[in-house]
């Protein structure tokens, strides 16, 4: 199954992507760690694929991203990631 990933996130919850130590710190960001929980979480949902754009996140680790070729959620957080508190940019 192919997910939105902002849509995902949103609907997994603030509380247990904390517990699973996929949004960090302040201002709650998708880090590059976040890659392997986040990626047990597909599998534990369902979910193949996460997309966002011309961005994936597929459940084996393979991804696509027009901000970097190394970093998965680079240039991402505001995108994908609805806990993202307001005022701060950044990658992630």
């Amino acid at each position: 199954m192919e997910a939105d990933a902002r849509s995902f996130i949103l609907g997994v919850g603030k509380e247990e992507l904390i517990s699973r130590e996929i949004v960090r710190g302040v201002p709650q960001w998708i880090v590059q760690e976040s890659a392997a929980p986040l990626l047990e979480l597909m599998k534990d949902r369902g979910v193949d694929r996460l997309v966002s754009d011309n961005w994936f996140l597929a459940v084996d680790g393979v991804f696509a991203n027009p901000n970097s070729e190394t970093q998965v959620f680079n240039g991402m957080n505001n995108t994908i990631n609805p806990f993202l508190r307001s005022g701060r940019s950044g990658t992630g």
